[in-house]
C-alpha cells in the first residue's frame, strides 16, 4: 500500500488496530459535532500551486515559546499514545524534536511530564498541553519551568 494521503494512513491504522483502539482515536466527543465541523473546516482549505517562482531562499523556520522550530509546525496534544505504541509519547516528543517541530504534552498523556522531558531533553522544542483546572496547570509550568521542557 502507498502512502500518500492522510487517508491512507488511516484505512492502514483501522486495518492494524483493534477496533476499540480505532474508534477512540478516529471519533470524537458526544455527538461529534466539533469533529465534523473540523473535517469540514479542513475540506474548505485549499493550497495553491504557484510555478516558475524562486523558492532557492524560502526558509519556513521560526521561533515559538522560545523554541527554534524548522517550520511552523506542531504535534498537538493528544491523550494514550501508548494504545498505538510503545514508546508512548516520549517516543512522538523525540519524533517530532528530530524533525523541528513543537511537540505539546496533553494532560491525559501516557506517560509523566518528567518522563517525556527526560527523554528529549536538548533533542527539539517542547511545551505544556492545555489544562482545565487552574491549579493543575499553576502546577504543571513550575514543573515546566524546574525541568526547562522549552528546549532546542
Amino acid at each position: 500500500m502507498s502512502l500518500v494521503s492522510v487517508e491512507d494512513y488511516e484505512r492502514l491504522a483501522r486495518e492494524r488496530l483493534p477496533p476499540e483502539v480505532w474508534d477512540f482515536i478516529a471519533g470524537g466527543a458526544g455527538a461529534e459535532k466539533t469533529l465534523a465541523a473540523n473535517l469540514a473546516a479542513f475540506d474548505r482549505v485549499r493550497l495553491r500551486a504557484r510555478v516558475m517562482v524562486d523558492v532557492s531562499a524560502i526558509h519556513p523556520a521560526t521561533r515559538l515559546f522560545g523554541a527554534s522550530l524548522a517550520a511552523p509546525l506542531g504535534v498537538a496534544p493528544t491523550a494514550y499514545h501508548q494504545l498505538v505504541h510503545p514508546d508512548a509519547e516520549v517516543g512522538t516528543a523525540i519524533g517530532a524534536g528530530r524533525a523541528g517541530a513543537l511537540y505539546v504534552v496533553s494532560i491525559f498523556a501516557s506517560r509523566t511530564v518528567e518522563e517525556i522531558a527526560g527523554a528529549i531533553k536538548g533533542q527539539g522544542p517542547a511545551a505544556l498541553g492545555r489544562f482545565a483546572d487552574p491549579a493543575a496547570l499553576k502546577t504543571a509550568v513550575q514543573d515546566i519551568a524546574r525541568m526547562a521542557l522549552i528546549v532546542e
